[in-house]
Order: C-alpha cells, then structure tokens, then sequence
C-alpha cells in the first residue's frame, strides 16, 4: 500500500489496486459466478457455464459439451483451474466452490481500457491451455483491432463501472469471440514491454 499527492489530495494505491474502480465493479470482476451471470443478462457472447449443486449436473453438462473447465468461483491466474474430461474428476471438487464453462479452443486476446477508451489490445500466448504463465504478449497494431470486440469492451466496462480494465476474449476457429473474463487489476508490465510490437506506457496512465 502506498499513497501519491495531486494537488494537496491523498490517493492510496495498493499493487494495480485503487479508486478508479469501485468496491462492486472489483467483485464482479473477481467473482466469476458474478461476471457470467452479468454477461448472460445483457446478452454479452458469454461462454456456456454451470454452477452446479449436483455432480449428477456436472456430469449432464460433461455430456453435452465433451471439455470442460473448472474454475474456482473466487479466484485468479488460474489458480485451482481443473480440465474436466472424465467425471471423475469433477468429483474430486468441492462443487459449491467451483464454476464450470465449457471449454473453447481458440486464441486469447486482451482489450485494455482505460477512461471509456480503447488504449491496446494485446494476444496472450500461454505455455498451455491452463497455464497462467505467458509465453509472448504480442501488441496488435491499430489497424488489427477489431471494431466490434472495441464496442462491446467499452460498453461492458461501462456497465460495471470499471475505469482502468481488461477485458479477455476468446476466439475459436470459427472467429467466434467468447468474454473469456473481465479484469478489474490487469497486469501492467507486460503491457508496457510486450513481446512484439508497440508497449503503452500504462504506469504513467494509472498514475495520471
């Protein structure tokens, strides 16, 4: 925790933690039972999902999608995070704590918003597909942004009173883009220094 002075006023900041982002804005993001019930409600292209009660649910869900992920309800950098292919597995889970989203094959792409703009968009290569660790942050080039990914971004951050954000997406080999998840405390340092093409200098923007 630390804190900086603008013009004779105390802000705090702990990590990317601070008051650009409200105290319901940062659980929804970080409760992902919260962000897919959100998505879901407003029509955003959210990721099938169950939070079960039953393994017999769970189960019924395996069937109709083949791949699943469990995640942890509450939790982060994919920590916890099981793929789910045999029922048996699941039922090593303690299932109140655990959401399970089908699981996409596809590429992961970050939308990083800042004051209601579109600042970089950014594609996280992982070392695998439950992986936290990155392999290559690659900067997309303006012209490679995709407009529409650009609006719904924008409008969901908007709707959750997220001010400085990522929000993840998840594109198939049909080009079909799932909300992966929002991230109300996106990781700067890659942002700054991707791995190719152009960083942003997004220490300066939080601080500002």
């Amino acid at each position: 925790l630390f804190a900086i002075q603008v013009n004779n006023k105390t802000h705090f900041i702990s990590n990317s933690t601070s008051i650009l982002n409200s105290h319901i804005s940062n659980f929804i993001a970080r409760n992902k039972h919260a962000t897919r019930a959100i998505l879901e409600k407003y029509n955003y292209p959210n990721i099938p999902y169950l939070v079960p009660k039953t393994l017999q649910e769970v189960e019924l869900f395996l069937n109709q999608h083949t791949e699943l992920i469990a995640k942890p309800i509450i939790g982060s950098k994919s920590r916890n995070v099981q793929f789910i292919t045999k029922i048996e597995t699941a039922a090593k889970l303690t299932l109140k704590n655990f959401i399970f989203e089908k699981y996409i094959h596809g590429k992961e792409v970050r939308y990083f918003v800042c004051n209601d703009k579109v600042l970089g968009v950014f594609e996280k290569v992982h070392e695998g597909p439950l992986s936290h660790k990155i392999i290559q942050r690659i900067s997309y080039p303006t012209s490679a942004w995709n407009e529409e990914l650009m609006t719904k971004s924008l409008s969901l951050c908007k709707l959750v009173s997220l001010r400085f954000a990522a929000v993840d997406w998840m594109i198939d080999a049909e080009n079909t883009a799932y909300v992966l998840e929002i991230n109300s405390s996106p990781g700067m340092k890659r942002m700054q220094k991707p791995d190719k093409g152009t960083g942003i200098d997004v220490f300066k923007l939080f601080l500002e």
